[in-house]
């Protein structure tokens, strides 16, 4: 077979799983996760209708050329996407991989409709005929039209520019909608049967040249055609009735160029066209409703031509429209009303066009939409991802920029984001926006240069920033710098002692572990010493927690010198390092974090993957692809108010179910 193979440069989520691990992982442990799981209630998407619910728009490759119609997910959960002039698509998620015209290949590059049948047999028509794809052998078998057989050979070869004139229905018959007529085939016979419009007989198909198939509740067989309407054909007798327009009836099909067909939860009817709007026939009466722009209702449908319908599991109907630059319309049939997504410059969120090709809903509830340039977007229309926040060049209350580490929610439940070479920002959640704190050479209450690496509040309300060119009191009322503590930079985490409240501890970068007096300014450093064992265990540390039943004990993340335990009283190390010879010791000397749950378990993630810690035995337990633990490189951990743990790692974030042992799905 004839193939084209393709490597997409760019993951489907790279950018999500940059902001959740420095909104969620980043964030002060317990509220953390639920500020960024509301934060998915709030508007990130251009809306044309202000009552529309929000919708994130994420845009995940381009299939190269103009793009068909038609998207399928098969049985194996890879998605494919019909082509006009490159054939059909496969995409997995990462990796898209394309079947072309050739000897061994489908009978045209001109792909307009994709179909999988029962038995996994993937369908494809071209403008030159059929093609049956088996995915088991990688082979493709073409049927056409043939004239020595026009009875049973297929009925035309010419499939037209919809998504879906091909169907399957309930005794297993597969219908191919032409241009020249339909076919019914039968698989296992290998036979087909065509139905042609024959102009002396009134029960025959009104039009040879179809649009869209669909079967209904009942088991009927509804064809629309391009000009003559829309035909019910009832298998049992083996004959269409007629719907089309009659100017004397004001309840008949107010229009006779159909394009596609769908049945609402109800069992209401609805059909597209390209030229009078959409159109309801009742379940009950079979009266026809129309529904259309009306220049003086402000709440009616947009200007447009529909070319298909496309009903969502929220019982919503999607209306494509590939003339019609009106972007996505989501109509709810119940009500009559219509929610409305337009593109918006530079905005990430939104629609990368206006002009939608094709629609599909997987079996996950996930939109993909396919538009006129070839660009694919995906969306969850259920809200229930995370929402991601990205600057914009263009809106100067949009995150400063991309590189947003670390995030910090003070005891007013203000969030602060640091960012490389970008200064402070803090949220504004009653605007869902940003405020940005730059630094300022010729300002000296400005923030000092270099990214904010730390956070920390006093008991008397100050707010320290600890940053690449120091430590400093930051008013966050006035968002100015008051004094500079210390020029010493990179404290990652800072902890308050227990005995003085004037007392803070503090680790970072070549910082090992100091100890600061904030009143008096004095300050003490534990430092590694390669000549002491007995001295802390490594030159750099990235976290820190206080033990939870013993206040004096700490337990510290290093990068190069394992887990340390900290005892205050004594001002003693106990080192917790890697040895081959012992599974039962730390994966790694490379620690990224530590964290103790809620019931005491502590848990330490490692540039070689998750480890488990008894603090009575002095044991770890590692996790590893026997649990579904797939990552190699765990950064940073945090407990959700279920008890879950979430987890930052190199194949993104990780849901870990501490009671079960076993990696959950997000």
């Amino acid at each position: 077979m004839k193939t084209l193979c393709g490597t997409l440069s760019h993951s489907l989520v790279p950018n999500l799983l940059l902001a959740l691990l420095h909104w969620i992982i980043q964030c002060c442990r317990g509220p953390g996760l639920a500020l960024v799981i509301m934060m998915s209630t709030l508007p990130v998407a251009s809306l044309a209708n202000t009552t529309a619910k929000p919708i994130k728009f994420e845009y995940v490759f381009d299939i190269g050329g103009e793009p068909g119609f038609a998207i399928i997910q098969d049985r194996d959960g890879f998605l494919w996407f019909s082509s006009f002039y490159n054939g059909m698509l496969r995409f997995d998620g990462s990796s898209k991989w394309m079947i072309r015209e050739g000897p061994a290949g489908i009978s045209s590059d001109f792909v307009t409709q994709l179909f999988e049948d029962r038995d996994g047999t993937i369908w494809a028509g071209t403008n030159y005929g059929l093609n049956r794809y088996n995915k088991r052998t990688n082979t493709i078998s073409r049927f056409l039209k043939d004239p020595t057989r026009p009875e049973s050979s297929l009925a035309g070869n010419v499939f037209n520019l919809s998504s879906r004139t091909i169907i399957q229905d309930r005794r297993g018959y597969l219908w191919f909608g032409t241009q020249s007529g339909l076919s019914r085939y039968d698989s296992e016979a290998g036979r087909f049967k065509n139905y042609q419009h024959d102009p002396a007989d009134p029960y025959s198909l009104s039009d040879n040249d179809i649009f869209g198939l669909f079967e209904d509740g009942r088991g009927f067989i509804w064809v629309a055609t391009k000009n003559h309407g829309v035909n019910r054909f009832d298998p049992a007798t083996g004959r269409f009735t007629r719907f089309a327009h009659d100017p004397d009836d004001p309840a008949s099909l107010p229009n006779n160029a159909i394009q596609s067909v769908v049945q609402d939860r109800e069992g209401h009817l609805w059909f597209a066209t390209r030229e009078a709007g959409l159109i309801r026939r009742d379940r009950d009466s079979g009266r026809f409703k129309h529904f259309e722009h009306d220049p003086d209702d402000p709440a009616s449908l947009p200007r447009m031509s529909i070319w298909d319908l496309v009903l969502l599991n929220s019982g919503e109907i999607a209306l494509i429209s590939d003339s019609s630059a009106v972007g996505l319309v989501l109509f709810e049939p119940k009500t009559g009303t219509h929610r409305q997504y337009r593109q918006k410059p530079g905005d990430p969120f939104s629609l990368s066009t206006d002009t939608v090709h094709g629609i599909f809903e997987d079996r996950d509830g996930t939109l993909w939409i396919m538009h006129n340039n070839g660009k694919v977007d995906k969306a969850d229309p259920r809200g229930r991802k995370f929402t991601l926040y990205r600057h914009n060049p263009l809106d100067a209350r949009s995150l400063a920029s991309d590189a947003a580490v670390p995030v910090y929610q003070d005891r007013h439940g203000r969030i602060w984001v640091g960012h490389f070479g970008s200064g402070l920002d803090r949220y504004n959640p009653d605007t869902d926006d940003f405020t940005n704190y730059k630094p300022d050479s010729k300002d000296p209450t400005s923030l000092p240069h270099g990214y904010p690496a730390g956070f920390f509040e006093t008991h008397r309300g100050e707010f320290i920033v600890s940053t690449a060119a120091g430590m400093v009191y930051f008013d966050p009322f006035k968002g100015v710098v008051t004094e500079k503590i210390t020029d010493d930079t990179w404290f990652y985490t800072i902890i308050a002692d227990t005995e003085d409240p004037d007392v803070i501890w503090a680790v970072g970068w070549e910082q090992s572990l100091n100890r600061f007096n904030l009143r008096t300014r004095e300050r003490r450093v534990f430092r590694h010493d390669p000549q002491d064992p007995d001295s802390f265990a490594a030159v750099t540390a990235v976290r820190f927690i206080r033990d939870r039943e013993d206040a004096d004990i700490f337990w510290i993340a290093t990068w190069g010198g394992g887990l340390e335990k900290f005892d205050r009283r004594r001002e003693a190390f106990t080192h917790h390092q890697h040895d081959p010879d012992d599974p039962q010791s730390i994966s790694s000397n490379t620690v990224y974090d530590v964290m103790e749950d809620s019931r005491g378990n502590l848990w330490v993630s490692t540039d070689k993957g998750l480890n488990q810690f008894d603090k009575l035995t002095g044991k770890f337990k590692r996790f590893d692809k026997s649990v579904g633990f797939d990552a190699k490189i765990v950064h940073n951990i945090l407990e959700d108010r279920s008890g879950r743990l979430w987890m930052g790692t190199n194949i993104g974030l990780v849901t870990f179910d501490i009671d079960r042992q076993r990696v959950v799905k997000v």
